[in-house]
Parts: structure tokens; C-alpha cells; sequence
């Protein structure tokens, strides 16, 4: 081989390998190329947290709405005097307002529900929705004996209503912008629950009678 081949060889090789300018460039494009990659996941993550958080809350509010409605449908008739706070227990979330008080044909209190300050470590979020009634047995038998059990937790703090947050705007509210009822006569109530991420469930159930 001509040593003016050889040269032209050396200069070739050369010529198909990087510099240090643009093996740096490369690197800092890499770089940033993967920190917006893991900013991307982190986005995907937290928005896929946030749906989550959000289909379950609206899980647990239908569960209650469902269950506080069909004890109205069972009821005879609503209480319109603003119910009192049920006993509690030593260790039980206190009652901060009665919301709804569920009556039998001779006026007795069968189910009353409130809103308690929510126990730190046991509850999620300031406030619970409380359930005063017949307790049921593992097979949803009633055993006889009134007790409080948690309904619902992870509510906000207290916020006021008014008859503007009413389907019908002339009822007057019960409760607060977590938990309300708007109370028509003795036998119809339109209820609300609402989360402080906003997912919010209601409807209007009447008794039996």
C-alpha cells in the first residue's frame, strides 16, 4: 500500500469518530432528554393516583347514599325538629351535628345519622358521617342493640348551606356542605355528601308511608 493511501486511510478514520464537543453535547442531550422522562412518569403516576383517589371516594359515597336511602325507604316518617346528638362512647368520634333522624309510626327515633370530628390514625380527613341504630350481625341480621358506627370517612371541615344548595331552594338544609339534608314535609329528603377533592353524590328518597 502507497504511503499516500495509508494517509488517506488515517485521515478517514479520523474523520468517523466524535469529538469531545459533541460526545459532551450528546451526554447533556441525553440528559435532559431523561430527566423529561422521569418528569412524564411522575406526571402519568401522580394524575393515575388522583383518578384512583377519585373512583374510590365516589365508591364510598354511593355505598352510604345507598344505604342511608334505603333506610329512609324503610322508615315511617323523618323527624322535622333538629335531632339531637345520639350518646357516644368513650372512644367513639364525637357527634358535632345530628343530620337526619329516621322515625317509626309512634314517633320513636329507629336511625339517626351526624357528623363527628374524625379520630386521628383510625379516620381519613376532619369529619365522619355516623350511623346511631340497630346493629346487624355478620350475616345482616339486626341483633336488637342501638349502637354509633362510622359510615363514611375522609369529609372536609365544616363549611355552611343554605337553601340555594337545595334542589328545592325552599327547604332549609341540615348539616354542611359534607352532609346535608333538605327535608320536604315528613316523608321526603333530598340528601348530599360531598368530599373536599369535590366528587359530590345525591338524590331525593321518600318513606315507606
Amino acid at each position: 500500500m502507497k504511503p499516500n493511501q495509508i494517509s488517506q486511510l488515517k485521515i478517514q478514520a479520523i474523520s468517523k469518530g466524535f469529538t469531545l464537543i459533541e460526545i459532551l453535547v450528546a451526554l447533556v442531550v441525553a440528559a435532559i432528554a431523561s430527566t423529561l422522562f422521569v418528569s412524564l412518569i411522575r406526571v402519568y403516576l401522580a394524575a393515575n393516583e388522583t383518578n384512583e383517589t377519585r373512583s374510590t371516594n365516589q365508591l364510598n359515597l354511593n355505598l352510604a347514599l345507598d344505604l342511608i336511602a334505603d333506610e329512609i325507604r324503610s322508615g315511617n316518617q323523618l323527624n322535622l325538629a333538629a335531632p339531637a346528638c345520639p350518646p357516644t362512647l368513650a372512644g367513639e368520634p364525637l357527634c358535632t351535628q345530628a343530620v337526619l333522624s329516621i322515625q317509626d309510626d309512634m314517633s320513636m327515633e329507629i336511625v339517626a345519622y351526624y357528623l363527628a370530628d374524625a379520630i386521628s390514625g383510625e379516620h381519613e380527613g376532619d369529619r365522619v358521617i355516623q350511623r346511631w341504630g340497630n346493629a346487624f350481625d355478620a350475616t345482616g341480621n339486626a341483633t336488637g342493640t342501638a349502637r354509633n358506627d362510622t359510615l363514611l370517612d375522609g369529609l372536609g371541615s365544616t363549611m355552611p348551606v343554605t337553601s340555594t344548595d337545595c334542589q328545592d331552594t325552599s327547604l332549609t338544609p341540615r348539616g354542611d356542605s359534607s352532609f346535608y339534608i333538605c327535608v320536604s314535609g315528613n316523608q321526603t329528603a333530598e340528601i348530599h355528601i360531598q368530599t373536599p377533592d369535590g366528587t359530590a353524590v345525591s338524590t331525593t328518597v321518600s318513606t315507606r308511608l
